[in-house]
C-alpha cells in the first residue's frame, strides 16, 4: 500500500515563494473550499505532476510557473511504501527531479538512473498515471474516468489492477525470443541448402579420385586421429576443471579484504591505546605500591627521619590502596578490552585466511587449465604437421581419396549436427507459439479477468445500490457495458444524465479501490474528489456518497466542493482564499 504523507509546493500555479503544504494522514475527511480561481484543485495538480510530470489541467508545463514569481517552482510528495518513506522533488526554472529515500531517518537522494521516472512509475509507484488517476482521483473537469476510455486503455487499467503486468511483460520477452528463434530458423536453413551442395560436389570429386594415397596416409591418419583423442581427452579434462572452477567460484568468500584489513588495523590501534593505558596504570601501581611498602613498614621519614604521625601514615595508605585498586580495576578492565580485540582481530583474520586459501585454491585450478590447454595447443600442433606432411604426400602421390573422404565425413557430421539443430529450432518454435496462445489476451488473462469480472459486476452493483441507483451495471470480458433497468431499454452509459453517470463512475473508482486493496497492486490511503458534488449530485446522492465515504478504511478524503451544507459532515475544512495575487490556504 501506498501511503501518502504531504504534498508541498512553491510557486506552483497561483502559490507564491513560500511552501504550502498539507498534511495528507493529518484527517480522515478533509473539505477544501473556495471561490472559483482560488486554486483549490492546485493540491491535486501538484500531486500529479510530481508523480507523473503531468497535471490534471490540461496545461503545458511552463505554464505551471507562478506568472509572478516566474521561477523557483518545485513540488515535493512524500509517501510510503512497502515500509519505506520517499521524497519525489519536482520543479521548473531551474528544472528539479530528484529522489529520496530514508535512511535511517535521513532522506538520501538516490543515484539518477537513465530513466528515474520509469523507475518510479515501474519499482516503487508500480503504477503509471493513467491508472492512478482511476483509483485516486475523480473530478468533474479534465477527467477521463473508466467509461471514457476506449477498450484498449480499459483494458490496461484492468491489468495493471489485477497485476497482470507481468504477464504482459512475458509477452514482450516472448516476442523477442520468438523472434530470436526465427532469426536462428533462417540462419540454419540456409547453412542447410548450402551443405547440401557442399556434399553433393564432394560425391562427385571423390567419384573422380582414382588412386589411394598408401599405406603412409592411414599411419598419418591413425596419428592425427590420435592426437585429436588426446586433444578431446584433454578438453574433458578441461570441461571438468571449469567446473570445479565454476563451483569453487561459487563458494567465494563474501567479504570486503581491504575494508576487514582497514577494521584490523583500527582494532590493533585500539589494543595499542588499550596497551599503553594498562601499562602506565601497571607503572602508577607499582610506585604506589612501593610506596605503600614503606609506609607499612616504616614509622619515621626517610628525608628528615622523624616520627611519621599514625593518623597521617594510615591516611596516605588508604589513599595509596585506593589508587591501587582504581589502577587494578583500570589493568583488569584495558587487559579484557584487548582480549576481546584480540578476538576480534583473530576473526577477521580468519576471513582473510578463508578467503586467501580460496583464491589459492581459484589459482591452482587456473594454473592446471593453462598446463592442460598448453598440451593441447602441443596436440593441435602436431597434428597440423601431421596433416601437412599428409597434404604434401596426397599432393605427390596424387592420392587425395582419403582426405576428400575426411571432408565427406565432416560435412555429414555438420549435417548431423544441423538436423538436430532444425529439430531443437522447431521444438523452439512450437513452444513460443503455445506461450503467445497462453500469454494472449485470450489466454491466462481472460482466465484471471474471467474470475474477478464477478467481483467487479457485483461490487459496483453494491456501491450503484447503496447509491439509490435504479438499474443494474455489468462488465463483459472485453469490459463492454450492459446495463439492465426495468423502465428503459437499449441504452448505455451515454444515455445517462450527469447524475447517474457520476454514481456509476463514483462505483467504478470505489470498486478499484477495494480490488486494489485485495490485490495490494495500486493500494493508497489516498482520495480526491473534485467537484463532483457540485456538478452532478443531488442532495439524495451526496449523502448515500458520505455513507460510503464513512465506511472506506485507512483513507484520507479531500473532497473539492462549493455546498456549504455539507462542511460539518467533514474532520477538517480547508478555505482557499486569493489574496493579492497569491492563494492562501486556512485549515492546513
Amino acid at each position: 500500500m501506498i501511503t501518502f504523507n504531504w504534498v508541498e509546493w512553491s510557486n506552483f500555479l497561483s502559490n507564491g515563494a513560500t511552501p504550502t503544504r498539507i498534511n495528507i494522514t493529518d484527517h480522515d475527511k478533509t473539505l477544501i473550499r473556495g471561490h472559483n480561481g482560488a486554486g483549490k484543485t492546485t493540491f491535486m495538480d501538484a500531486l500529479l505532476y510530481c508523480l507523473f510530470n503531468k497535471p490534471l489541467r490540461k496545461v503545458n508545463l511552463p505554464q505551471l510557473v507562478n506568472s509572478v514569481n516566474k521561477k523557483k517552482m518545485v513540488t515535493v510528495v512524500n509517501f510510503t511504501t512497502r515500509g519505506t518513506t520517499y521524497e519525489i522533488h519536482r520543479g521548473q526554472k531551474p528544472k528539479v527531479f530528484k529522489l529520496m529515500m530514508e535512511v535511517n531517518g535521513v532522506m538520501v537522494e538516490q543515484n539518477s538512473t537513465n530513466d528515474l521516472q520509469k523507475t518510479i512509475e515501474s519499482e516503487i509507484l508500480r503504477t503509471n498515471y493513467k491508472t492512478f488517476t482511476q483509483v485516486v482521483v475523480m473530478a468533474s473537469m479534465n477527467y477521463t474516468n473508466f467509461m471514457s476510455l476506449n477498450p484498449a486503455d480499459r483494458r490496461i487499467v484492468v491489468n495493471q489492477m489485477l497485476d497482470l503486468e507481468t504477464l504482459t511483460i512475458m509477452t514482450k520477452l516472448l516476442a523477442e525470443r520468438a523472434k530470436e528463434v526465427k532469426g536462428r530458423s533462417i540462419t540454419v536453413e540456409g547453412t542447410h541448402t548450402n551443405l547440401i551442395t557442399r556434399i553433393d560436389g564432394q560425391k562427385r570429386l571423390i567419384a573422380a579420385a582414382s588412386e589411394s594415397s598408401g599405406e603412409h596416409i592411414k599411419t598419418l591418419d591413425n596419428q592425427i586421429a590420435d592426437c585429436n583423442s588426446q586433444a578431446g581427452e584433454c578438453n574433458k579434462q578441461l570441461v571438468e576443471l571449469k567446473s570445479k572452477y565454476d563451483a569453487h567460484n561459487a563458494t567465494k568468500p563474501d567479504a570486503n579484504i581491504d575494508a576487514i584489513n582497514a577494521k584490523i588495523r583500527g582494532l590493533n590501534e585500539e589494543i595499542s591505546t588499550y596497551r599503553s593505558k594498562s601499562i602506565s596504570a601497571n607503572t602508577t601501581k607499582s610506585a604506589d605500591f612501593k610506596t605503600a611498602q614503606f609506609y607499612a613498614s616504616n614509622d619515621n621519614c626517610d628525608r628528615c627521619n622523624q616520627v611519621i604521625d599514625a593518623t597521617f601514615k594510615n591516611g596516605i595508605l588508604t589513599d595509596l590502596k585506593s589508587k591501587c585498586d582504581t589502577n587494578t580495576k583500570i589493568i583488569e578492565e584495558t587487559n579484557a578490552k584487548c582480549e576481546e580485540l584480540s578476538a576480534k582481530v583473530q576473526e577477521s583474520q580468519k576471513i582473510i585466511n578463508d578467503f586467501s586459501v580460496w583464491n589459492n585454491e581459484c589459482t591452482r585450478l587456473m594454473n592446471d587449465a593453462r598446463n592442460i590447454q598448453n598440451t593441447v595447443a602441443q596436440h593441435n600442433s602436431r597434428k597440423n604437421r601431421l596433416q601437412q606432411e599428409k597434404q604434401t604426400l596426397l599432393d605427390k602421390d596424387n592420392g587425395k581419396v582419403d582426405d576428400l573422404q575426411k571432408e565427406l565425413d565432416a560435412m555429414n557430421g555438420e549435417m548431423s549436427d544441423l538436423i538436430d539443430k532444425r529439430a531443437e529450432i522447431a521444438e523452439d518454435m512450437e513452444l513460443c507459439g503455445l506461450c503467445s496462445q497462453m500469454l494472449s489476451d485470450n489466454g491466462l488473462k481472460a482466465k484471471i479477468i474471467k474470475d474477478y469480472l464477478p467481483i467487479f459486476n457485483n461490487t459496483i452493483n453494491h456501491y450503484l445500490n447503496t447509491m439509490g441507483a435504479q438499474y443494474s451495471f455489468m462488465l463483459d470480458e472485453q469490459f463492454n457495458e450492459t446495463i439492465l433497468s426495468r423502465y428503459r431499454d437499449n441504452f448505455s452509459y451515454g444515455s445517462f444524465s450527469n447524475g447517474e453517470a457520476s454514481r456509476i463512475n463514483l462505483s467504478i473508482l470505489f470498486t478499484f479501490r477495494k480490488i486494489a486493496s485485495l490485490k495490494n497492486t495500486v493500494s493508497t490511503n489516498l482520495l480526491i474528489i473534485d467537484e463532483v458534488l457540485d456538478t452532478s449530485l443531488d442532495k439524495d446522492g451526496i449523502e448515500d456518497l458520505m455513507k460510503i465515504i464513512t465506511t472506506l478504511e485507512h483513507t484520507n478524503i479531500f473532497v473539492v466542493s462549493h455546498r456549504e451544507e455539507i462542511v460539518d459532515l467533514f474532520d477538517n475544512v480547508v478555505t482557499v482564499n486569493k489574496r493579492g495575487n497569491f492563494a492562501t490556504y486556512d485549515g492546513i
